[in-house]
């Protein structure tokens, strides 16, 4: 167990910090408003904006 702990630190330090939830549904209703996704069908749209 300690060789996996360890094994996460090192690639911790590479990837980028999350955002939290506050965040991110800022983010996501920004998005949602400029491209004013409205249905269930927009929703693609939403998430390929938001990579």
């Amino acid at each position: 167990a300690a060789q996996e702990e360890a094994e996460i630190a090192v690639i911790e330090a590479y990837l980028p910090k999350q955002m939290d939830e506050v965040a991110a549904k800022a983010a996501i209703a920004a998005v949602v408003k400029e491209l004013g996704a409205s249905t269930p069908k927009d929703m693609g749209k939403v998430m390929g904006a938001l990579k």
